[in-house]
């Protein structure tokens, strides 16, 4: 089996709301495995990301200096579409 090969990114900043969209990497071929971090001030309680993202790492701080979440998830790419949306719930 192969390495993984770091190949590319897309960033975006929310704001206020409760909502942000990503438009897939130029180039983006099927099996790909993506990954995706959404970092929230206040703590995020509840994330929902797009079909077929699967959460596998938390963590959060209320620290002096916080609060703070970051959930991270991963997909493997099969026909994506124009872009995903990601949502989540306050603090």
């Amino acid at each position: 089996m192969p390495s993984p090969v770091y190949q590319s990114m897309v960033a975006a900043a929310g704001g206020a709301g409760d909502t942000i969209t990503f438009t897939p990497p130029a180039g983006l071929v099927d099996n790909w495995i993506l990954i995706g971090v959404l970092y929230g001030e206040p703590q995020a309680q509840g994330i929902t990301p797009p079909a077929g993202f699967t959460s596998f790492a938390r963590v959060e701080n209320s620290a002096p200096g916080g609060p703070f979440a970051a959930e991270l998830f991963w997909k493997r790419a099969a026909s994506e579409g124009a872009n995903w949306t990601w949502s989540w719930t306050g603090s």
